[in-house]
């Protein structure tokens, strides 16, 4: 009997510590987003060119070609797992209307897409810097709907341990309310996260409450 409550009071204490280190880095994550967004006009002002996976550790959507990225110094508040100017180069920016020379021949539309790409995607580095370790993951217990995903309504979860006995989760959900407008969260970390230099799945803080779908 002993040894059952000795279980249950580590294992609750386990999911207390948990839950305090994922909202203590939500926040810490959430004010740097949201500082993101008026120093985006600031941070696009100091760019280097560098190759894409000597910087990311990921494969080179061009390789041989230097990409956009922020100065070392400010780095943390883009993606970590792609370049600066990826808001141009993904397609995203197809809406403005102009082509790659008009592009490669205007600092302005060059700033304009870093920028935008900042807002679509801010501290991202940060959200890794306090990432969940993923050294020996081994995973507790999930519910899985992820085939569902932006097809209808949706709830997923799973709780994940690694070689430091720590526990992390990740939550996802949608909720479909207006054709194909929905309620969706990402909260929690990213686990797993296949493949990444550092071995960490990055904290999600997706709250949503007007997200649309394209129909099916």
């Amino acid at each position: 009997m002993r040894r059952y409550f000795y279980r249950l009071a580590m294992s609750i204490r386990s999911w207390v510590w948990m839950m305090l280190r994922f909202l203590s880095r939500y926040v810490f994550v959430v004010v740097l987003q949201a500082a993101t967004f008026p120093l985006a006009v600031v941070l696009c002002l100091f760019v280097v060119y560098r190759e894409e996976s000597a910087v990311t550790g990921y494969p080179s959507q061009f390789p041989g070609m230097k990409r956009a990225f922020l100065w070392q110094p400010f780095r943390l508040f883009q993606s970590f797992d792609d370049c600066l100017d990826a808001y141009w180069y993904s397609g995203r920016a197809a809406w403005m209307g102009f082509d790659q020379a008009y592009y490669d021949a205007h600092w302005w539309l060059r700033y304009v897409c870093n920028v935008l790409w900042l807002w679509r995607n801010p501290a991202y580095g940060w959200a890794r810097l306090v990432g969940f370790e993923q050294t020996n993951l081994f995973c507790v217990f999930q519910r899985d709907e992820s085939e569902q995903w932006g097809k209808g309504n949706n709830l997923s979860w799973r709780v994940a341990r690694n070689a430091a006995n720590q526990y992390g989760f990740l939550l996802e959900g949608q909720w479909f309310f207006y054709r194909r407008r929905c309620f969706e969260i990402v909260l929690g970390w990213k686990i797993p996260w296949p493949g990444d230099p550092t071995n960490k799945a990055m904290l999600a803080t997706r709250i949503n409450p007007l997200k649309s779908y394209p129909a099916a």
